[in-house]
């Protein structure tokens, strides 16, 4: 405990000097430039989100030598990202997905598919149903609307990687892929 205790009162006494002078604060605008580098280079090689990454690129600048080495690292990786997307943070932190085929996909891409883009676009596709059956086009009721987030959120997260394969391949679910989302919206949203 003295030991982080003692640590922490360096690092203070070094932040104190730093801010005595113009170089300091230029020091201490560059660590922050390169934490900001790093949150984006996290978000997007390892598909975390920026609560996620803020805490590990912090946690980089406090380890000494090889998490320098990372930060600066991370650092190249954020500024690349940063400078290819015209500096637009979403573009930068997001990958942007290939077009191909469900059963081609990694699991892992599959997965941030899962998190990131079903969901949405399932309740998209629900409340433009909604709209239509209503006549209401994009007014949706607020327990229609909240049914369709729901419904989104339920069916990304019951479907399989083989069952989108499988209607890829032949335009519909099956049967058993088809039951297990009603039973898992109608558990979850009701009706």
């Amino acid at each position: 405990m003295t030991a982080i205790k003692g640590y922490f009162s360096a690092l203070a006494a070094i932040v104190t000097s730093l801010t005595r002078s113009a170089a300091g604060i230029f020091a201490l605008v560059i660590i922050l430039l390169v934490i900001v580098l790093n949150v984006a280079a996290l978000m997007r090689l390892f598909e975390w989100h920026w609560w996620l990454a803020l805490p590990a690129a912090i946690l980089l600048i406090f380890i000494p030598v090889l998490g320098w080495l990372a930060a600066i690292v991370f650092a190249v990786f954020g500024g690349f990202y940063l400078a290819g997307s015209g500096f637009d943070w979403q573009k930068a932190t997001h990958a942007a997905k290939p077009a191909g085929s469900f059963a081609t996909m990694t699991i892992m891409e599959f997965d941030a598919y899962r998190r990131n883009v079903m969901p949405g676009g399932l309740a998209r596709a629900c409340k433009e149903d909604v709209g239509r059956s209503l006549g209401t086009g994009t007014q949706l009721p607020i327990r229609a609307s909240n049914y369709c987030e729901c419904y989104g959120q339920a069916s990304a997260d019951t479907l399989t990687q083989a069952d989108l394969a499988y209607r890829e391949k032949t335009g519909r679910y099956t049967d058993e892929a088809t039951a297990r989302v009603k039973d898992a919206v109608v558990s979850r949203c009701g009706t």
